[in-house]
């Protein structure tokens, strides 16, 4: 069910303005975030300051040279005039740190008749922050021959963002349905007051404003935005490493490549040298496979669950979608009692996976309770010998030396029980 705002609340939000920055000659440039840092590419920072109707998602937003910031009364002057239709609210909602900057900027929003408040939802806010932060398309919206022309004035970007925040509320109907869209014409046509004064000097202090370090791929390793050169994705694979016996760390231990490496690479933002990926690859028991023309896991590990989501995803890839010889959850014999709970699972020619459960943590265990994994078989009492095994396993859970292989030995040692 879709989220209902109240329909005269606002989100004003100040950040720095990510994936643009000002260059040597004043232009608005983009640059890969993910890849290299601003003060790499050559660019200072630039101020978004952004005011949204989140009931219907339209915006209004301005760029500012970090070096110099505009009062807030200002931007919300520019915003709430006529020319950017948005109106003024009854309220608007921020962040406490916008809040506590506040140097008159309320006390004249009190005067309009509009309170300052914080959100009633924190992520609401964040959400719509983050939506506001997508500029590198709009601010070269109305300029469709910006590349002959260079990078866009400030002044220029400006342009080019009010005109598209102004299209998309002039195109609204899009793909919504026939009443949400006459109920924004009529949020639009409401007879909302316009602001035609001006805003104030000094109102607020930006100092609270900060941008959070951005790990970074090591340069040689990273990838170009868009490039098409893109690395190879193993889907479940992030997961799988994150529940690797003894943690991530564990993983990577012995490895050249870094637990950051691995995170830029899943992320699609770095290679790994064919020897490190090789290596990554043959730990984690990833194959190529012919039938589906990837690479896939290939299961025979012993792993730790840590999400239910995680589990469900690892097991779904180790299983070719369910195609299982045998999966379900090992019991105890009667009257003792195994410190975890354990899954076992092999898909048709595959090796035994084992995935052993935490008990009493959060949720982490519905994926055996609730019977959601894909043709999970009922759970079966083990003999005494299989018992013994999985329980030595258990204890030892942390100190194997080769974690990949725990699951094909058991398999292998009870291998006529399991298929039974």
């Amino acid at each position: 069910m879709a989220k209902i705002y109240d329909a005269e609340m606002q989100y004003l939000h100040v950040a720095i303005a990510k994936d643009i920055g000002i260059n040597s000659r004043g232009g608005v440039e983009a640059f890969d975030s993910d890849a290299i840092s601003r003060e790499t590419a050559g660019l200072k920072p630039l101020l978004i300051y952004s005011l949204t109707a989140p009931c219907y998602g339209v915006k209004a937003r301005q760029l500012v040279d970090a070096a110099a910031p505009i009062p807030i009364t200002q931007f919300l002057a520019q915003a709430w005039s006529a020319a950017h239709r948005l109106g003024m609210p009854q309220r608007i909602e921020m962040e406490d740190g916008l809040l506590k900057s506040d140097r008159g900027f309320k006390e004249w929003a009190r005067a309009q008749g509009v309170s300052c408040e914080p959100p009633l939802s924190v992520k609401a806010l964040r959400a719509f922050s983050r939506s506001a932060q997508d500029l590198r398309w709009a601010i070269t919206f109305a300029q469709p021959d910006w590349h002959a022309r260079g990078a866009p004035s400030i002044d220029a970007a400006n342009g080019s963002l009010h005109y598209y925040d102004t299209f998309s509320m002039a195109t609204y109907s899009g793909s919504k349905t026939s009443m949400v869209y006459d109920t924004f014409v009529s949020w639009c046509t409401r007879g909302q007051p316009f602001f035609t004064g001006s805003g104030i000097r000094d109102d607020w202090s930006p100092e609270f404003i900060a941008e959070k370090p951005k790990a970074l791929p090591k340069p040689h390793l990273a990838v170009e935005r868009d490039s098409g050169d893109e690395p190879l994705y193993v889907h479940g694979l992030k997961e799988l490493v994150a529940m690797w016996p003894g943690g991530r760390r564990a993983f990577f231990r012995g490895l050249q490549t870094t637990a950051g490496d691995f995170d830029h690479w899943v992320a699609g933002r770095a290679h790994l040298p064919s020897h490190e990926l090789a290596a990554v690859l043959e730990k984690a028991s990833v194959i190529y496979d012919r039938r589906v023309g990837g690479y896939t896991l290939a299961g025979g590990n012993l792993l730790i669950a840590k999400t239910a989501k995680g589990v469900d995803l690892v097991y779904t890839e180790i299983s070719n979608g369910g195609d299982l010889e045998f999966a379900f959850e090992i019991l105890p014999p009667a009257g003792v009692e195994l410190l975890m709970r354990a899954l076992v699972f092999a898909a048709w020619g595959g090796e035994t996976t084992l995935v052993l459960f935490p008990r009493n943590v959060d949720n982490l265990e519905a994926p055996l309770d609730k019977h959601s994994l894909i043709n999970l078989s009922s759970a079966r009492r083990a003999p005494m010998d299989v018992f013994e095994s999985l329980d030595w396993i258990i204890v030892q859970r942390e100190l194997f030396d080769c974690p990949q292989k725990v699951g094909v030995v058991f398999g292998e040692q009870h291998r006529d029980w399991l298929a039974s």
